[in-house]
């Protein structure tokens, strides 16, 4: 099944099942940009891109974990999920901002930093949409 006719199903439309496919879909798109962003800086073997490789490493781990437990619509963890999301929130502002701070105009870093920043704030509003859920 392709990602985006999996991202189409109708379980993933409302928050009551869990975080819903926009911040499904960031989440998956900042692991494949992340992941792109650290086999550059990882490759260049310069050390002033080491923290950029790491975060965006570690990013791309964290939010392609994030995405797959969010889209899971058996059972119920929220307490879990809203950990995620708030992880992916700091880690993504993180990465964007090292991109930022590295990127010097290069496009791939750019994209990262955005990507980044979108994901951050899905996660953002996919935990205050979890959270409203959960007190009803």
């Amino acid at each position: 099944m392709h990602t985006q006719s999996a991202l189409d199903s109708p379980a993933l439309a409302s928050p009551a099942n869990g975080p819903g496919r926009d911040v499904i879909s960031s989440l998956l798109d900042t692991a494949q940009t992340c992941s792109l962003v650290a086999d550059v800086c990882l490759s260049r073997f310069d050390p002033a891109l080491a923290q950029c490789g790491r975060l965006a490493s570690d990013c791309s781990e964290i939010t392609l974990v994030a995405a797959r437990v969010a889209a899971r619509r058996t059972g119920s963890n929220e307490a879990v999920v809203l950990g995620l999301l708030m992880l992916c929130e700091a880690l993504c502002r993180d990465c964007a901002a090292e991109c930022d701070r590295v990127g010097q105009g290069d496009t791939l870093y750019f994209e990262c930093a955005a990507s980044c920043r979108r994901s951050e704030t899905s996660c953002r509003d996919a935990r205050a949409e979890l959270a409203i859920s959960m007190v009803q």
